[in-house]
């Protein structure tokens, strides 16, 4: 009866290692060549925008690119305190594909949750310019996106 719920466990366990493994994305060697092209081009595209808008409209561009991640790291850091029951199930209030493109757009309780708060974050960084919140909202995207990193070499 033991090694049946011994055995039992360990399959689950293992299928649970499968789903795991199936969702992990890798870098492959032509996503490793690719991205000095990639980061070239974001830098040549950067000193253009710099160059003919300015330096102010392409910080206003870059804080609303933060705006926009910073929704996901504060949704993130939420799930822990209000669980992912508001995140999955009905809790989604707009899901929708665009196959032709890749879009998948998914939009829940949580999102608008972590909208508020990284709006009201983001906000008092504009209206204050303080450099603390600055680095707090560079350390919050830091960690968030080091803890999607999954290393399998080195």
């Amino acid at each position: 009866m033991q090694n049946e719920f011994k055995k039992a466990y360990v399959d689950e366990l293992k299928e649970g290692e499968e789903k795991e493994e199936k969702t992990i994305e890798t870098m492959s060697a032509k996503d490793a060549k690719m991205f000095p092209i990639m980061a070239g081009g974001t830098l040549c595209f950067l000193y253009v925008l710099i160059k003919y808008f300015g330096k102010d409209v392409v910080n206003k561009l870059i804080m609303v690119y933060l705006a926009v991640a910073i929704v996901e790291v504060f949704k993130e850091l939420l799930i822990p305190v209000l669980g992912k029951a508001m995140d999955e199930g009905k809790a989604v209030l707009v899901e929708f594909k665009v196959e032709q493109i890749g879009l998948n757009v998914r939009i829940s309780q949580m999102d608008i949750i972590g909208f508020v708060f990284s709006s009201f974050f983001v906000g008092v960084y504009v209206w204050s310019d303080n450099w603390l919140l600055n680095n707090a909202i560079a350390i919050f995207i830091s960690v968030q996106g080091i803890q999607q990193i999954f290393l399998d070499t080195f």
